[in-house]
Parts: C-alpha cells; sequence; structure tokens
C-alpha cells in the first residue's frame, strides 16, 4: 500500500499488487480460487495495521498529482460495526450481554430469492428481511453458558 500511496510510481501493476498480497496474506499463495469475502476482510485488516503506523488525526500522502488528506479511522468508520449477542435463560429470564466488534456480516440468502445454484427465482429479498432473519432468536444447544443467576444452562435459554 506504501508503494500505491507514495506517489513514486504512476502504475501499479495487478502482478505487483498480487504478489504483495501473497507475502502479506500466505492463505492466499497461488492461483486456486479463494472466497472473496475472506480476501476483502484479509485486504481490510492490512490496511488498518498500515494506517495505525501513523500518528492519530489525518494521513497526508503527497502524490504526483496533488495531496490528498484521509483520516486514520476512516476504515473502522466505514467497515466496522458492533454486534450485540444477547442471552435470555428460559427459567429466570436473567439476560447478559457481549458486544463485539465485527468487519463484515455472512448474511444466508434464502433459497427463494432466487440466489440458489439450482434454483431460479423472480422473488427478491431486501437487505432488512436478510438482517432479520440474521438477527433472528434461536434456542441454544449444548451446555455453553451458565446463568449466574439461577445456575441454569445454556439448554435453558434463546438468543
Amino acid at each position: 500500500m506504501r508503494v500505491m500511496w507514495s506517489g513514486k510510481w504512476s502504475v501499479v501493476t495487478p502482478h505487483t499488487v498480487l504478489d504483495a498480497v501473497w507475502r502479506l496474506v500466505p492463505l492466499f499463495h497461488g492461483y486456486t480460487q479463494q472466497d472473496a469475502q475472506e480476501f476483502l476482510c484479509e485486504i481490510l485488516q492490512q490496511l488498518q495495521v498500515e494506517m495505525e503506523r501513523y500518528p492519530p488525526g489525518h494521513l497526508i500522502f503527497v502524490t504526483s498529482y496533488n495531496t490528498i488528506a484521509i483520516p486514520r479511522e476512516v476504515l473502522p468508520a466505514l467497515f466496522r460495526g458492533t454486534l450485540c449477542s444477547q442471552v435470555t435463560y428460559i427459567t429466570c429470564l436473567h439476560s447478559s450481554s457481549v458486544e463485539e466488534p465485527f468487519w463484515d456480516l455472512s448474511l444466508q440468502l434464502p433459497e427463494r430469492c432466487g440466489f440458489s445454484r439450482h434454483v431460479t427465482s423472480d422473488s427478491s429479498c431486501t437487505l432488512e428481511e436478510l438482517l432479520q432473519l440474521f438477527t433472528a432468536s434461536e434456542e441454544l444447544e449444548g451446555n455453553i453458558y451458565t446463568c449466574v443467576q439461577c445456575g441454569g444452562s445454556s439448554s435453558d435459554a434463546m438468543q
């Protein structure tokens, strides 16, 4: 990224970018097909690491054409969010919450939306509907959590 932002080069070839990706993220080395979502997450993470090398405030990049000011916090402002997971125990109705940062959400696309390999459909889904499916309550299985109030297990809980 520093090479592209330095202003020394007017052209950065795709091969140069590919070589940099291979060095920074060994998982993507070679010419096999990779997951685009994983690639985006890795690129965003590397960009954030690169930007954190500079002091807070604005990053100033001088190019051969003009000076560009980019806030250091631009990537988190555009791409990062916070996901709040809440577990409610059915026996005592006690709830506990945990907030976790995320850079992406993996939303399931229902077959009725026409996104299946084998089904063609004219039906469409809205982003709001996909987010509602993602955040819908579900009954937890197994004994992953224990309630601090009643001692109940997560098999007696909804998330």
